[in-house]
């Protein structure tokens, strides 16, 4: 399971199959229950908004760990029905944090390269009426002629009865 996001700009999240362990436990009383799914030293490659240019980068994310937790009011799920219910925004799903770290690769458009780590946090919370979803990135990097680059990204949603009444993203990128 993958929430990616862009280099650049937190984008929405997108929640992406993939090869981890789940964990089930009950949490507390009243019948909910804990899903923990985890990957260690993944890597991937992927286009994707650019870091310093505008346009398309080849982004290559390295020895990343990955943790997603889950609160779920329905016990004995599998890993595939987790993903399934969380992409189906389905009112079994209560809660959910998302951690990614690991070092990034970057080729923007203007083919400069740029080296370094990145950590991506993501969580939300549902109840009957009200949905808050939160989203933060950091990142630091050299680039190939030695300029030292970093960036904070921030995204926020609260819904209430299905109508967005918070909602905002800021972001910036130094050594550009």
């Amino acid at each position: 399971m993958k929430i990616r996001h862009g280099l650049a700009g937190l984008a929405t999240a997108v929640i992406l199959p993939g090869a981890l362990t789940a964990i089930a436990s009950p949490a507390v009383a009243g019948g909910t229950y804990q899903y923990s799914f985890q990957e260690h030293q993944a890597s991937e490659t992927f286009q994707d908004q650019g870091i310093c240019t505008p346009g398309v980068a080849t982004i290559n994310l390295i020895n990343y760990n990955e943790a997603i937790h889950v609160t779920a009011s329905q016990a004995g799920l599998s890993q595939d029905e987790v993903e399934a219910l969380l992409k189906s925004n389905s009112p079994v799903i209560s809660k959910v944090t998302y951690t990614q770290t690991g070092s990034f690769h970057v080729v923007d458009a203007d083919f400069r390269a740029y080296d370094g780590h990145f950590t991506s946090w993501f969580g939300g919370s549902v109840n009957s009426t009200t949905a808050v979803f939160t989203g933060v990135f950091n990142l630091t990097g050299t680039s190939t002629d030695g300029r030292q680059i970093s960036g904070h990204f921030l995204s926020h949603v609260t819904f209430k009865n299905g109508e967005p009444v918070i909602a905002f993203d800021k972001g910036t990128t130094s050594g550009c």
